[in-house]
């Protein structure tokens, strides 16, 4: 009979959604980049770089006699108190200052390869292919309501996508990093479009893996048949 329960209980975790299979929510918010896990921070192109002192993001370009230069941002979360798998997953920003001239702004998340030891590095120079790397390459999220009508506190949300997914899952119980972009600037314009907030968090939906699922309805099916005996 106990058997038979626990086949029949192997088919129905296979079956369960996410909610049902007692899946957790997870949020983790940036903060100062002294204490804090949870960083963000920015990189320009002419090799300048955000506050040590706090986690912020900044996007876009800023004009120069000689044309624009821009900015990109990256996020770093630490995954070491996540156990399961992540079948969902969410950034938070706050829309921000945003300057601009377009009625809406679009950002895109990026994969990131470069060491996260050397975005965090305040003594070394910042280099072309630190800058490029946290706006080329595997494309995760994209957002586009950035505006500068908008109020700052207004959140916009990223869903990862496949890749982003699969990134995440592959950073549990280590340090996830990733970087963002404005996509939609305009390099032949010399103005100043930008988006710069500090609130940044990431949203995670959890399910625990398989086996934990069926060893925790193992031993509860064992302990209603020890009942049951009794």
């Amino acid at each position: 009979m106990v058997k038979t329960l626990l086949i029949a209980a192997t088919i129905a975790i296979v079956g369960l959604s996410p909610t049902q299979a007692g899946a957790a929510i997870i949020e983790l918010t940036t903060g100062d980049p002294r204490i804090s896990p949870h960083k963000s921070g920015w990189n320009d192109s002419l090799h300048f770089f955000g506050s040590p002192y706090f986690s912020v993001f900044s996007l876009g370009q800023r004009p120069t006699r000689n044309g624009p230069y821009n900015i990109r941002t990256y996020f770093i979360f630490d995954l070491s108190g996540v156990h399961g798998s992540v079948v969902s997953a969410e950034l938070l920003l706050e829309n921000g200052q945003v300057k601009s001239t377009d009625p809406f702004e679009t950002v895109s998340l990026y994969d990131v390869t470069t060491p996260i030891s050397v975005l965090l590095d305040r003594l070394a120079i910042p280099t072309d292919a630190t800058f490029n790397d946290l706006g080329t390459g595997v494309k995760y999220a994209t957002n586009s309501d950035f505006s500068s009508a908008a109020d700052t506190n207004v959140i916009r949300t990223f869903t990862m996508n496949q890749d982003g997914l699969a990134a995440i899952n592959a950073k549990i119980g280590s340090v996830f990093v990733f970087g963002a972009s404005m996509e939609s600037l305009d390099p032949r314009r010399n103005a100043d479009d930008t988006i710069s907030g500090t609130y940044s968090m990431l949203r995670l939906t959890v399910v625990p893996e398989p086996a934990a699922a069926l060893l925790a309805l193992s031993a509860m099916i064992g302990f209603a048949s020890l009942r049951r005996r009794a």
